[in-house]
């Protein structure tokens, strides 16, 4: 076996040594003629906190000193500057360049541009929504008039252990009881804010609902409302 062929297999087995199991997220390694980029992880939880490195070595030809441009299309890049695209630029002591990368709610694909030496490779990641690890729903009222006008309003308020949940994932408010007129009041919204989501409800059909909020595999905890018949001659309420 050449020098070459050993050496190139000798890293191979380095990386498969240290790299984790089948079941983990794998290392994504990018080999050129210039230099080697490594991820450590394809996909980041978009809370702020989670990160994946990026890592980039030089062959030992290359002048130290060597400049290495990080440019990333989403996320932000650990070091870089406020703006878009996420552009950093690091000098590789030791011809070793590391950034990482991380996301505060944005979610989807990203691209990772790495130039040096007059070449640009790239490495790919995905951002995933940051779920809550707690829901708490409280209602506006207990008891309610079942006038199909009277509004019962709902606060579900979020909580992650680390970091942030990523808004413009689906909340939906779900209301179990046993009388099917009350369908309707399955509702659904949208995050815009990473604290909390709000809902409101009203009901034409006197029964007693168990409330719940849904997000993803989440549920916040119960909140029982009743709706009351309306005595003949009753004013509205609001």
């Amino acid at each position: 076996m050449s020098v070459p062929s050993l050496t190139r297999w000798l890293l191979w087995g380095t990386l498969l040594a240290v790299a984790p199991s089948a079941c983990d997220d794998p290392l994504v390694v990018v080999r050129s003629d210039s230099f080697t980029v490594v991820l450590e992880k394809k996909l980041v939880v978009a809370d702020g906190v989670d990160a994946s490195l990026i890592e980039v070595s030089l062959p030992e030809s290359t002048p130290k000193g060597t400049e290495v441009r990080f440019v990333a299309t989403a996320g932000s890049l650990a070091g870089a500057p406020t703006g878009k695209p996420s552009t950093l630029t690091v000098v590789a002591g030791d011809r070793i360049a590391r950034t990482s990368i991380l996301s505060a709610g944005e979610v989807g694909p990203a691209r990772v541009f790495v130039s040096a030496a007059g070449r640009t490779e790239e490495v790919s990641l995905d951002f995933a929504h940051a779920l809550p690890t707690a829901v708490a729903l409280s209602s506006s009222r207990a008891v309610a008039p079942a006038d199909g006008s009277t509004q019962v309003s709902f606060l579900a308020t979020l909580a992650r252990d680390a970091g942030s949940v990523s808004p413009g994932q689906t909340a939906t408010l779900v209301a179990e009881t046993g009388s099917s007129g009350l369908d309707s009041l399955l509702t659904r919204a949208s995050l815009s804010s990473a604290s909390s989501v709000a809902f409101s409800v009203s009901s034409p059909d006197t029964a007693t609902a168990l409330f719940r909020v849904r997000i993803g595999e989440m549920l916040s905890n119960a909140v029982v409302v009743r709706f009351a018949p309306v005595p003949a001659g009753a004013p509205p309420m609001n």
